[in-house]
């Protein structure tokens, strides 16, 4: 993996949030309606911008417990997002770099692969060494024709499985979400 970046100027603030935004509205139902997020009851969204994905698992999911880990400048936002969706105390942001600091104890963390996937990626051994031994990691993907785990389709991965691997994780299962897109879940391996 190449040299990790520094989060809090590796993103253009408006433009990297709004691609993020659109990347993650064409696919946030999805996401949150098909997984087996029933299995959680804390969820962490490092690099998760102002929630949105986070947001619609909460409020589909009333058991599940989460927050988000990204730029300072984000904050606002999520909470507004948080407020506004009625979700109280059951939704966070906690202002930092995820690159240097992912809190541990949560049950699953979610990482969405889009337009920045090295720097998502770049995230992975943050996420290594907070997660517990039952935790697991939900890896977002979008995009081509092929998911690389059997049962799954409608994504690509590219370096994804090997990034994976040298950081720690195996591979579980795959889940289709939308047209283009899959969820893996992986453990520590």
């Amino acid at each position: 993996m190449d040299a990790i970046p520094d989060w809090s100027t590796a993103r253009d603030d408006a433009a990297a949030d709004a691609a993020a935004t659109a990347l993650s509205a064409r696919r946030t139902e999805a996401i949150a309606a098909s997984f087996l997020w029933h299995r959680f009851s804390t969820v962490c969204a490092p690099a998760g911008g102002s929630g949105l994905v986070l947001s619609a698992i909460l409020f589909r999911h009333t058991h599940v417990w989460g927050a988000v880990i990204d730029a300072t400048r984000l904050a606002d936002a999520a909470r507004q997002r948080f407020h506004a969706m009625g979700l109280g105390l059951r939704a966070s942001f906690v202002a930092g770099n995820p690159v240097d600091r992912v809190p541990a104890g949560f049950d699953a963390y979610l990482l969405e692969l889009g337009d920045e996937s090295a720097q998502a990626l770049a995230l992975l051994p943050a996420l290594r060494r907070a997660i517990a031994p039952r935790g697991r990691l939900v890896l977002a993907l979008g995009g081509g024709d092929d998911c690389p785990v059997p049962g799954a389709s409608g994504c690509v991965a590219g370096t994804t499985l090997p990034d994976l691997a040298r950081a720690g994780f195996a591979v579980e299962r795959g889940f289709p979400v939308a047209t283009g897109s899959c969820l893996l879940l992986a453990r520590p391996a």
